[in-house]
Parts: structure tokens; C-alpha cells; sequence
């Protein structure tokens, strides 16, 4: 890796440590502190990147955006059960109940400080509400959400 990836991430991870912190140094409701730190640079870069542009087009309302930060089929999980979500269409036509007000406002407080790797299945925050991992075409995907965000989160 090349000297200026190497400071360009520790920049971000810096950044990242401050940013996930309130005012006291703790962390912000719903993060709880993850390992991203741990992975190799290119993949903190990747999530980072990823993380950033899923919440800017969540906060902007750009469900068109959101919906290609996915990989079909998309497992949503509710009280119901497992509910696949099998294309762009679908997704947007249920995109108020993939991406209830809750997880919307979880998902804006969250920073890669907060981002975990959970072994071969992927990456996700808070109680595991938005699963991710990077595919080999290098693009970092959703494949599962869980549509609950929890009191105090």
C-alpha cells in the first residue's frame, strides 16, 4: 500500500474515533464501539466510503441511491419472519417499511468506529439492524435489514 492510502486512513480513522463520540467520550446512542478498525486498510476505506454514501442518500431521501447499495435478494427480517425483497421495484415500493423513521435516525448516528465485523457473515452496527459486506467486484452491498430500532438507540 502506498504511503498516502495509509495516512488517508488513519485520517479517516481519526476522524471517525472523534466523530462516533458525544460531547462526554462516549459513544453516540446506538453505537456500540466495533472492529472495522482490525480489517485491512482498503476495506476500512471501502465501508467508510460505503457508510457515508448510504446515509447521505437516506438523510436526502434518495431512494433510488439506496436501493442500489443493495444486493437482491434482500433478506428483511420483521415479527413476521423473513421477507424477501427480490428486485430495485420492490424495494421502493416498500421502502417506508424497510426503512422505518427509527432506523433511519440509528443509522445517521452511526460512524465505522461503530461498524463490526461478525466473522464470514458480514459487517453490521448497532444490534445488527443493517448487515453489509464488501462482494468481489469490490462493491460493499446490504443483504439483510432489520427494520427495529430499540429504545435509547
Amino acid at each position: 500500500m502506498n504511503r498516502m492510502a495509509v495516512i488517508a486512513t488513519l485520517a479517516v480513522l481519526a476522524s471517525v474515533q472523534a466523530h462516533a463520540q458525544t460531547r462526554n467520550g462516549e459513544p453516540a446512542p446506538g453505537c456500540t464501539i466495533g472492529n472495522l478498525k482490525e480489517e485491512p486498510a482498503n476495506t476500512v476505506t471501502a465501508i467508510s466510503s460505503f457508510l457515508s454514501e448510504l446515509q447521505a442518500a437516506v438523510k436526502e431521501n434518495r431512494r433510488k441511491e439506496v436501493a442500489k447499495l443493495v444486493s437482491y435478494p434482500l433478506n428483511v427480517s420483521t415479527p413476521d419472519g423473513k421477507n424477501p425483497v427480490r428486485s430495485e421495484q420492490e424495494f421502493l415500493a416498500h421502502y417506508d417499511k424497510i426503512f422505518p423513521a427509527g432506523l433511519k435516525l440509528l443509522l445517521l448516528r452511526q460512524t465505522p468506529e461503530c461498524v463490526s465485523r461478525v466473522g464470514v457473515r458480514g459487517f453490521t452496527f448497532g444490534h445488527g439492524q443493517i448487515w453489509f459486506d464488501e462482494y468481489p467486484d469490490g462493491k460493499v452491498r446490504i443483504f439483510t435489514i432489520t427494520p427495529v430500532a430499540y429504545p435509547g438507540e
